[in-house]
């Protein structure tokens, strides 16, 4: 009874509280992303920042997409697209198989926290079943981001770089030692409380570098 009344009450949260959830989640993904920067030395972070400052509820000027642009120029260089599925490009295919291993555990988080994972709150996609962890997942990609950085001249076909990105799925996301699995577990269950109006707002988790 507890599932379906936290599934009814995800079904209807309002436009005005899914906008601002997907506000948090992106600030929180850009300010990973710089984040990574200052971590790599890279120049930019300032000006992920800034751009993770002027997103405003549901993210209408697109700056996720624009701050993304910008992550993949400073940490890959001006001729990298990221491109999902391609295999071609080495550093593209670290990413895709970092984020398979990632996007598991975010499936996993949601269906553990009782939530229904095709109703998603910007992914909407009618053919995809998981589109909530889609969602969710945002403010951990920088987690693979870095290793795939770190990774970028070398093969996916070594098995050292298949096991360092899937060990870089399971680090510690927090100060406190918190596994980004267990980081996810957590914040699946206050989207659930989110949905419910138990949380006034979605206090999303941000990644240091």
């Amino acid at each position: 009874s507890r599932v379906a009344a936290r599934q009814r009450a995800q079904a209807s949260l309002s436009m005005p509280r899914a906008k601002n959830a997907w506000m948090r989640i992106v600030k929180s993904k850009i300010r990973g992303q710089a984040a990574n920067l200052m971590a790599m030395g890279c120049e930019g972070a300032d000006r992920l920042f800034e751009m993770a400052s002027s997103v405003r509820s549901g993210d209408p000027a697109n700056i996720e997409a624009q701050a993304a642009k910008a992550h993949w120029r400073f940490i890959f260089g001006p001729d990298f697209r990221r491109i999902p599925g391609d295999t071609l490009d080495s550093r593209n295919a670290l990413l895709n198989y970092g984020y398979t291993i990632l996007r598991g555990h975010s499936v996993r988080a949601v269906l553990s926290a009782g939530l229904t994972p095709a109703l998603g709150i910007c992914h909407c996609n009618r053919a995809n079943s998981f589109a909530l962890a889609d969602d969710l997942i945002e403010p951990f990609r920088p987690v693979i981001d870095l290793e795939a950085r770190r990774l970028h001249e070398m093969d996916l076909d070594s098995k050292q770089v298949r096991y360092s990105l899937l060990n870089a799925a399971n680090v510690s996301f927090s100060c406190e030692g918190t596994t980004v699995p267990t980081v996810m577990k957590s914040f699946a269950q206050q989207y659930g409380r989110y949905v419910e109006g138990d949380e006034p707002i979605l206090d999303v988790p941000v990644w240091g570098g």
